[in-house]
C-alpha cells in the first residue's frame, strides 16, 4: 500500500498511530475521530507521570537541581506522552515514504511536541535547549516508529475503522484491536 502524502486517507492512519502508540505505552485513550482531513485522538498523561514532573519542577524552583536535570527528569516522566504525540507521524510513515516521512503533514503534532518541551525546560540556555530538544525528538520519534512498525496490523485495522468518520470510544478501540 502506498499513498501520496496529501492523500485524504492519511489522516486515518495518523490518528490510529497516536492511539496505538499511546496504548502500547500505557496511556489512557478515551476516544479518536478523523473527519474531513482533520482528526483528534484523546489521550492523557498519567497522574503518576504528572506527579514526577511536579516533583522535579519543585526541586528546580527550590534550587536543589539545575535546569538540565529538571529537563532530564521531566522528559523522562513525560516521554510516553511525547512519543504518543509523534505516533501519528510514524503511522503515516508506514505507507508514505517510510520513516523519513516526518514533518510534511505533521499538522500541530510537532509544534505541540516542542511547546511541551519548552514548558519542561525553564532555565535552559538556547543552545543547550536545542541540543536536548533535538535528541529528545529523535528518541521519541524512533520509539514511535518502532511501536507502529511492530503493531502495523493494529494501526491498519484501526485506520480502517475510522474511515467512515466515526467517533471511536475506548471500548470501540478495544473491540477493533481484539479482532486483529
Amino acid at each position: 500500500m502506498s499513498l501520496p502524502s496529501d492523500h485524504p486517507e492519511a489522516i486515518y492512519l495518523h490518528e490510529a498511530g497516536h492511539v496505538i502508540v499511546a496504548r502500547e505505552l500505557g496511556l489512557e485513550v478515551t476516544s479518536v475521530q478523523a473527519v474531513s482531513g482533520a482528526g483528534g485522538a484523546q489521550f492523557s498523561i498519567t497522574a503518576a507521570q504528572m506527579a514526577r514532573i511536579g516533583s522535579a519542577r519543585r526541586a528546580f524552583e527550590a534550587d536543589t537541581i539545575q535546569a538540565d536535570k529538571l529537563f532530564e527528569l521531566a522528559v523522562d516522566a513525560a516521554s510516553d506522552y511525547l512519543t504518543a504525540i509523534l505516533g501519528g507521524i510514524a503511522a503515516e510513515g508506514l505507507v508514505v515514504n517510510g520513516a523519513a516521512y516526518v514533518v510534511a503533514r505533521s499538522g500541530e503534532d510537532i509544534p505541540t511536541f516542542f511547546a511541551l518541551l519548552h514548558t519542561l525546560s525553564p532555565g535552559l540556555a538556547p543552545k543547550q535547549a536545542d541540543a536536548l530538544w533535538g535528541r529528545t525528538f529523535r528518541k521519541c520519534h524512533e520509539q514511535a516508529w518502532t511501536i507502529v512498525r511492530s503493531h502495523q496490523a493494529k494501526v491498519l485495522a484501526l485506520a480502517e475503522a475510522l474511515k467512515p468518520g466515526a467517533l471511536l470510544t475506548n471500548q470501540d478501540i478495544e473491540d477493533v484491536i481484539a479482532g486483529v
